[in-house]
């Protein structure tokens, strides 16, 4: 009993170890070089997940050497990744980088908790078992706020808001999450022999006649409605992957580790009969992301659905030829790994310069462009990294020489497609009353998130004025107010703003009298007039025919 409540008590630090962590790292993030940041919160993140996923099925100190070789590799190659930007956020918004980045993370765990590359019954195993803790350990951690909550809901009838306070530090929530997240493991490391993988995989097998059955009324109606209407679009190409992914599931939970596990009878020739017409599908979605490609070349999500297309063409390969053959479910399992080991190669090639989608995808559309064929977008290149800066300029010294006079126009509304709004993009545009508070000011929109800096570009593009002053008189923290046209110019829109502890918090603003004036005339009077507060109750900004406060 000591060694278990010993065991909980680690994991549960570990976890909130973790957490605060993040946290820490969180805080330091807008101080530190992009890709510092990114490589440090990159590699914090991998360890944690690493290390918890593996500790318990492994002693302590080979899960931590584990965990520490995944998170090192894993880091590296995003970072190799964000290489190719100047902005991480471009590099989150058009790589599909996260989903290659947590490929190499959970995928190798199996590997290093089994030790081996062809032990196929312990590799299942531990697979299975980790897909179980994680998904029992959030649905735990998920519990517990709930509990929080109800708990703070409870408390305040009696006037008692201490829970509250807790979890409005903002350090609390991570500790909290580390600590539920870590305990919950722990405790189903304890009932691994309980709480079984196999009840899920013996649902799962209940699912593969219906998912082989939906799948030949498919292939059967495909022809009658006519395969060149249906195909060429990534959303079908998108459709067809997914599908081949619930029938690479379903198939190997039926199959399971070892024959004696397998499925036998009318379930073994359902799950035989899927394994053959895999390949179909995936054919379809390499097809239907070809002519998408042959028709406007390379892009970013293009080359993404090519890369899954090709790895669903190569699951229905091996399955194919394994169903094929006698003993086909030891060939099937073992085609798993080669299968599971190529994933992990693709997903590290992805973000190395082997396979730059960015590079690739702007020399494709330049080429178009140059050539004449048709109606690429130079605007897209703008979001493709440092790749695509290069061709847009390339781009720019053609439309220089004469006769190029429709492709600098199509340049300069390229330039003019709004892009994401910077802090720096806002100030530029956005007067602030007194004057003498640009500082301030600038700190207030440092601190915005990005759709409220889009929000605000567009509603200066009509009218719009910052206000610092004293509407709660009583609260030391820095308060501001933003007028600003919300888009159709008949009415002025109000957002209230506090700057705690170096963090902007959004307060409901509440006009009165002010729902009948345009958001030029409010803005105009704040600007030509000046600011008058007038006390009642808390503080309020008059404006012509009403006034506006700020709530907390």
């Amino acid at each position: 009993m000591d060694r278990t409540i010993g065991m909980r008590g680690a994991m549960a630090l570990v976890g909130a170890l973790a957490g605060l962590s993040l946290y820490g790292l969180y805080e330091a993030l807008e101080a530190l070089p992009p890709l510092a940041a990114l490589a440090l919160a990159a590699f914090a993140g991998s360890f944690a997940t690493a290390l918890l996923g593996m500790w318990g099925p492994l002693p302590f100190r080979r899960a931590g050497a584990g965990a520490l070789v995944i998170a090192v590799l894993s880091a590296g190659l995003l970072v190799l990744a964000g290489m190719r930007f100047t902005d991480l956020e471009g590099l989150f918004d058009s790589s599909h980088a996260s989903l290659a980045f947590f490929v190499t993370v959970l995928i190798p765990l199996p590997f290093w908790i089994a030790g081996s590359v062809r032990d196929y019954p312990a590799l299942f195993s531990a697979a299975w078992g980790i897909v179980m803790r994680y998904v029992g350990a959030w649905l735990f951690v998920g519990l517990v706020w709930g509990l929080i909550y109800l708990s703070d809901a409870l408390l305040n009838i009696v006037g008692i808001d201490w829970v509250e306070r807790v979890i409005d530090t903002d350090a609390a929530p991570w500790i909290i999450t580390g600590l539920a997240l870590g305990l919950a493991i722990a405790v189903a490391n304890e009932l691994s022999e309980v709480v079984s993988p196999f009840i899920v995989l013996r649902l799962l097998r209940v699912l593969l006649p219906v998912v082989l059955a939906v799948m030949v009324v498919f292939l059967i109606a495909l022809p009658f409605r006519g395969a060149a209407d249906v195909f060429g679009s990534l959303s079908v190409a998108g459709t067809l992957l997914w599908m081949c992914v619930a029938a690479a599931t379903l198939v190997t939970a039926a199959v399971e580790r070892r024959d004696d596990d397998s499925v036998h009878g009318a379930m073994a020739w359902a799950a035989r009969a899927l394994a053959a017409i895999l390949p179909i599908p995936a054919a379809l979605a390499v097809w239907s992301v070809w002519l998408r490609v042959s028709e406007y070349g390379w892009t970013p999500p293009r080359l993404f659905a090519a890369v899954g297309a090709g790895m669903a063409l190569a699951y229905g390969a091996a399955y194919l030829l394994a169903v094929v053959r006698p003993g086909w479910r030891a060939h099937l399992r073992q085609g798993n790994i080669v299968l599971a080991l190529l994933l992990i190669g693709v997903a590290a090639i992805w973000q190395t310069p082997l396979l730059d989608a960015q590079r690739i995808s702007a020399e494709s559309q330049l080429d178009r462009i140059v050539a004449g064929r048709g109606e690429a977008d130079p605007s897209a290149m703008l979001d493709w990294g440092r790749a695509g800066d290069r061709a847009f300029a390339s781009l720019d010294a053609l439309a220089a020489q004469p006769g190029q006079e429709d492709l600098a126009r199509r340049l300069r509304a390229a330039r003019e497609v709004p892009r994401r709004a910077t802090a720096a993009d806002v100030a530029a545009v956005l007067p602030v009353r007194p004057e003498s508070e640009t500082a301030l000011r600038d700190r207030f929109l440092a601190g915005m998130d990005q759709w409220q800096l889009d929000s605000l570009r567009s509603g200066c593009a009509t009218a719009c004025v910052m206000v610092i002053g004293p509407f709660w008189p009583d609260e030391t923290a820095p308060q501001a107010l933003i007028a600003y046209d919300p888009g159709h110019g008949q009415f002025a829109a109000f957002e209230g703003f506090a700057l705690v502890d170096g963090k902007v918090q959004s307060r409901i603003a509440s006009p009165v009298g002010t729902q009948e004036r345009g958001a030029a005339e409010v803005v105009g009077a704040i600007i030509r007039d000046g600011l008058r507060f007038v006390p009642v109750a808390q503080n309020r900004l008059e404006l012509p025919g009403g006034s506006v406060t700020i709530q907390r």
